[in-house]
């Protein structure tokens, strides 16, 4: 059973310019923050940002678009960090994605997040304060911040952000902004279930400032996208079989590729939704392949390989990546392409760029700016 506690609530713009005078400001006595990024290219945005102008602030950054060795690494590391029994550092900013929302045991004194459905939010916040210790002056009691640019009074923002709005349903964010916006405080466990049941449930909203037509526009949008992809799903409906064994193999028939890539949507509909992703290997300058991979050079390359669902990248690689013919025949390799990098530790295919770096990950480029 969760003990009660408040969680104070604050919001600020998404400027990483406020962002960095903020976290200077509450960190000065010392302390542990989070700030939770929602896309993996703006974690790496904001890791840079912070680590030019935050000062003897140590910066770390954690999400899942880095190679399997290095991602083992740096959860072992911020586990050991930021952990229940981890040496915690003075002064310390990790910069992550939802990656942290998962089964990670994780302790900060400060959270940042930028706006998400209040239930991921709830689930973030609960990172903070989560075991009995001694907390740096200032930040005796939980605080969590949400970065979003939009007035706590008045009418709807015209957008959360392009890369917020990919990630979640825009009609979510509009009532997880009505359910949060005049607030300053959060009774938890007592006021979760209250503030779910509005953001999902059929509670009223504004009808002024252009709220009613807001809401109108982004719950059709959300309900045509989820009816097509329930469409989609209802297309591998199965006829009745003869015998359970016929169910059983028919459906693995359909399904037993799903990690391939070039497994039609509408049955990839049929086990998870979302981006697809494609399992890419980067092999170092000066290393080749062998004819028949054994398994310690299959491990080596899976350790070195990272799943990329960057959308116009996650194509032209499916369509365009190297496939070795090596690897048709290999259970762990027959889907992945191979990407050769160069010394600098840069790929490149099309009109893409990837550079490969253990601190950032690997950063997507196209036609000289990042994506």
């Amino acid at each position: 059973m969760e003990e009660p506690r408040t969680v104070s609530l604050s919001f600020q713009s998404n400027d990483l310019d406020g962002l960095k005078h903020t976290l200077a400001a509450k960190l000065e006595q010392g302390g542990c923050a989070a700030v939770i990024c929602n896309t993996v290219d703006r974690s790496i945005e904001v890791f840079r940002r912070l680590c030019d102008n935050l000062q003897d602030t140590e910066c770390l950054l954690f999400h899942a678009r880095t190679l399997q060795m290095w991602r083992r690494e740096r959860e072992t590391q911020v586990l050991g960090k930021f952990g229940k029994d981890g040496t915690r550092p003075k002064r310390a900013v990790l910069v992550a994605t939802q990656v942290v929302e998962q089964s990670l045991d994780l302790d900060f004194d400060l959270m940042v997040s930028e706006i998400a459905p209040v239930d991921l939010l709830l689930q973030r916040s609960g990172r903070l304060h989560r075991h009995p210790r001694q907390r740096p002056e200032g930040l005796e009691t939980p605080e969590f911040i949400v970065l979003c640019d939009a007035e706590r009074g008045g009418p709807p923002p015209e957008t959360f952000g392009k890369n917020i709005e990919h990630v979640y349903d825009r009609y979510i964010l509009l009532r997880t902004w009505l359910a949060l916006r005049e607030r300053d405080q959060i009774e938890v466990p007592k006021e979760i279930e209250e503030l779910i049941e509005f953001v999902y449930g059929l509670d009223a909203a504004p009808e002024e400032d252009g709220w009613t037509e807001a809401l109108n526009d982004a719950k059709q949008k959300m309900d045509f996208e989820r009816s097509e992809s329930e469409k989609k799903a209802c297309r591998l409906l199965v006829s009745k079989p003869k015998a359970p064994a016929d169910l059983i193999e028919d459906f693995n028939d359909q399904l037993a590729d799903d990690d391939d890539p070039n497994v039609h949507k509408d049955v990839r509909a049929a086990t998870r939704e979302g981006d697809p992703s494609i399992t890419v290997a980067m092999l170092p300058e000066g290393e080749s392949l062998t004819t028949n991979p054994r398994i310690p050079e299959v491990r080596k390359l899976l350790d070195r390989s990272v799943k990329i669902s960057h959308r116009g990248l996650f194509h032209t690689i499916l369509e365009e990546g190297e496939q070795p013919k090596e690897w048709k025949e290999n259970a762990h390799l027959r889907y992945a392409r191979l990407l050769r990098l160069d010394s600098a530790n840069k790929g490149s295919i099309d009109s893409y760029s990837l550079h490969v770096d253990e601190a950032l990950g690997v950063v997507i480029t196209k036609g000289g700016g990042e994506e």
